[in-house]
């Protein structure tokens, strides 16, 4: 009982409410952010927020840096778990790329047309220009990584669905979440909805929001939408 007095005093409660708060905010100010890194950075800084009480209950325990107990380490925990989280995480996106290179023997992409093509508009959108790769396997699947290095993979499956145009559309599609930075706010969207309560009640960016945009720039740059449309309908079939 003289544990749960020293935490729930009103100070604490005023911070935990504050912070909960401030957090919410944040969340929901993230979500009207126009630049992809202005709508991480808000993520993340409301995770922070959602610290500082655990901070505060941690230093309420009266628990000296020189003889911590096992109960200031259990408030501690929160910290640990959300270091290895964010670690793992960022290991693994920075990792994937390399780990699908290997996975699946990814082999370079053959075209060199639409190489030219990707890498022109790369050039044109501020983008570091993305290696290609192709995946050996039936499954029909695309997607792209931007980490250390761009990285687009399109399997053998997909392409062989695929006109040239379509492939073409699919790869712009991929470019586009390139651009728009997906993958960054994806990994900061689905760390937040893992480790926050707050993100249960902010609707936070979709992967469909994001699908929608990558197939408004396929379209926007190939002057059409049929192509990325007639692609995801056999992909769909």
């Amino acid at each position: 009982m003289g544990l749960i007095a020293s935490i729930a005093t009103p100070a604490n409660v005023m911070i935990i409410v504050t912070a909960v708060l401030a957090a919410y905010f944040v969340l929901q100010r993230s979500k009207k952010a126009v630049s992809v890194p202005t709508k991480v950075f808000l993520i993340y800084a409301h995770i922070a927020l959602l610290l500082i009480p655990v901070a505060a209950i941690a230093y309420s325990s009266g628990c000296a840096m020189a003889s911590c107990t096992t109960q200031t380490l259990l408030f501690a925990a929160p910290f640990l778990i959300a270091g290895v989280i964010v670690s793992v995480g960022l290991l693994g996106y920075l990792l994937l790329p390399h780990l699908y290179l290997r996975r699946f023997g990814a082999l370079q992409f053959r075209n060199r047309t639409l190489q030219r093509k990707i890498a022109s508009r790369a050039r044109k959108y501020g983008v570091r220009t993305p290696s290609v790769h192709t995946l050996d396997t039936a499954t029909p699947i695309a997607f792209s990584f931007r980490s250390l290095k761009p990285a687009i993979f399109i399997s053998v499956g997909l392409m062989d669905l695929l006109t040239e145009k379509e492939i073409e559309a699919v790869l712009l599609h991929e470019l586009g979440h390139l651009v728009h930075k997906s993958s960054w706010l994806t990994f900061a969207t689905k760390l937040t909805q893992s480790v926050s309560p707050v993100a249960f009640f902010a609707k936070l960016s979709s992967v469909q929001d994001e699908e929608q945009y990558a197939d408004a720039f396929a379209a926007r740059v190939q002057g059409t939408a049929r192509h990325i449309t007639t692609a995801r309908s056999k992909v769909n079939e």
